[in-house]
This record gives C-alpha cells, structure tokens and sequence, in this order.
C-alpha cells in the first residue's frame, strides 16, 4: 500500500495449457466438444485510490490471450477444415 493506506494495487498473471478440453460447440450449444488442446496466458490488474473520504477512483486493465490448438476442433473450423469432427 501506498500514500498512508490510500492508494491499492493488485495484479494476476495467470497461465493455462491443457489438453484434452471439452466444451459446448458453438454450432449446437446443447453438444459438449472435445475440442484437444487449449492454451491461455494473460495478466490482470488493478489499482484503487481513496481520493477522499467520499470518492474512490480506480482503474483496471485485463489482457488475456487464449488459443486452441493441436488438432483441435475450433482450430479446424476456423482454417475451413469441414473433416473435423465434434465428440
């Protein structure tokens, strides 16, 4: 903390990979996907100021980016690949 407890900063990186990942396809949202490999990474943050004792002012800032990969079924239909297919 800073300026006597007034002023609050607050950050996130995050990292994920996995594999194997399911989720609800976007053509038929009642059908669950295994949709093979997805990575993300990004960083989240914050900061907060007790202008006054009546005013707060903050800001926040998120980045995050995300990507199917692999064999994955998302992947395939975005590169126009009809012979994929959802599980």
């Amino acid at each position: 903390m800073a300026l006597d407890g007034r002023l609050r900063f607050d950050t996130a990186v995050y990292l994920y990979a996995y594999n194997n990942f399911r989720t609800i396809s976007k053509m038929v949202p009642t059908d669950r996907c295994q949709c093979g490999q997805s990575n993300s990474y990004g960083v989240e943050t914050a900061v907060d100021w007790m202008a006054f004792d009546w005013a707060d002012i903050f800001a926040t800032y998120a980045y995050s980016h995300a990507r199917f990969g692999g064999d994955s079924f998302y992947k395939a239909i975005c590169s126009g690949d009809a012979g994929s297919s959802c599980r």
